[in-house]
């Protein structure tokens, strides 16, 4: 094998292996209606106060952290959390699935770290709503899980019944934990389902680098098929 033949594929799989994400610490689910409390680690530690049920990550998948139970009031909850593109594209994801029988607000925190830094990034939601309600939604990069240190884009805020959906952005800010946070407040009994995106921007830079990597390997691979 000479390098002058398969040399740009080679460096084309470098390259993806530069890009590959490093080891991280363990993702966090945190979900609270002001006195009932539930913090859950990937596979690993649930530490729950109060009126709750169902208190373990009920996902054995790695990067994913669900949650299935009741919070006070919250009689159907099923939260899940995903890191590190273990929901596809993206570095952040948060579903749910939430109904509530009183007045009550619900915050759905995630967390993780071990993120690109400084990055851009995308942020995109979309769910319903039954039942008066407001739904906000909030992220955040800083140098540790949950620290509130920069925003990415401004709060979403949806509080009309029916379907909604939303987009939000940023330029690069800095920090390697990145947080969501989903804020569900309702006045009377409702219910809610939502999933919630954060999606890395590539800076164009190393978008360029990339789309230089590919066209020289199909240049390669061009040349050695006329050669056959």
């Amino acid at each position: 094998m000479s390098f002058k033949r398969f040399g740009p594929i080679v460096l084309l799989a470098m390259v993806a292996l530069t890009l590959a994400p490093q080891a991280f610490a363990t993702a966090e689910l945190r979900i609270s209606d002001g006195v009932n409390t539930i913090t859950i680690l990937d596979n690993g530690a649930a530490v729950c106060v109060g009126a709750v049920t169902g208190c373990a990550d009920a996902n054995g998948s790695a990067d994913v952290v669900t949650y299935v139970g009741t919070i006070g009031t919250w009689n159907l909850n099923v939260s899940t959390g995903a890191s590190h593109g273990a929901s596809i594209g993206t570095d952040l994801d948060l579903n749910s699935i939430n109904s509530t029988t009183a007045a009550s607000t619900l915050t759905i925190m995630f967390s993780d770290d071990g993120f690109a830094s400084p990055e851009a990034h995308g942020f995109q939601v979309g769910g319903t709503i039954q039942g008066p309600g407001t739904l906000t939604f909030t992220e955040y990069a800083g140098a540790a899980k949950f620290a509130l240190t920069n925003a990415i884009g401004v709060p979403l805020v949806f509080n009309v019944p029916g379907a909604f959906s939303g987009t939000t952005s940023s330029g690069v800010v800095a920090g390697a934990a990145l947080t969501q946070i989903a804020t569900l407040a309702f006045t009377g009994p409702g219910s809610t389902s939502f999933d919630a995106a954060l999606v890395p921007v590539p800076e164009p830079a190393s978008v360029a680098l990339f789309g230089g990597v590919l066209l020289l390997s199909a240049g390669a691979i061009r040349r050695r098929m006329r050669r056959s």
